[in-house]
């Protein structure tokens, strides 16, 4: 590929994730590529669906870190969020995760700006790499203001950026 550059574009930069929804990797059959670096449709298996997954505004972040060692690149994504009051429904929620983390996640977030991106599936991998590492904190508080919830780290590792996703979620 060849270097093409790079226009700055003027407007907002505004950060962080206001939504995010994921599905089991089973759930996918395939993404269709657009243009250029982007999917425009989710083509999932029968009654399948993406779930979305709320929280408090600027608790929910996606983040790439590209890295080469012998050769080969390595891109790092990682989605970390915050479900609100630490107990039983947190609780819940957090555990499906873990349970679907051993047969595959594929992710959307979704931007404050609204692009969305795919995460857990790739040109060169497809659902091969959607198999993430999940960490994170439960905890009370301590004070009176203290927040109280879990936050859930899910971790991928692939060889390609996160293409972006133009189409419709299926929900």
């Amino acid at each position: 590929m060849a270097l093409a550059g790079y226009t700055k574009t003027c407007g907002k930069t505004t950060s962080g994730v206001n939504s995010l929804y994921l599905t089991e990797k089973a759930n996918v059959t395939s993404f269709t590529k657009g243009t250029d670096r982007d999917y425009t449709a989710a083509t999932m298996v029968a009654l399948a669906v993406f779930k979305k997954y709320e929280f408090d505004q600027d608790q929910c972040e996606f983040k790439e870190t590209v890295a080469m060692a012998n050769n080969a690149v390595t891109v790092t994504q990682v989605i970390e969020f915050h479900l609100d009051k630490m107990g039983k429904l947190a609780a819940t929620a957090v555990s499906e995760i873990i349970a679907a983390v051993y047969c595959g996640i594929i992710a959307i977030p979704k931007s404050t700006l609204g692009t969305q991106f795919v995460v857990g599936y790739c040109e060169e991998q497809l659902k091969e790499r959607a198999y993430p590492t999940i960490g994170g904190e439960a905890t009370t508080g301590k004070a009176l203001g203290d927040a109280s919830g879990e936050t859930v780290t899910l971790t991928w590792t692939t060889t390609e950026k996160a293409y972006t996703y133009s189409g419709v979620i299926p929900v």
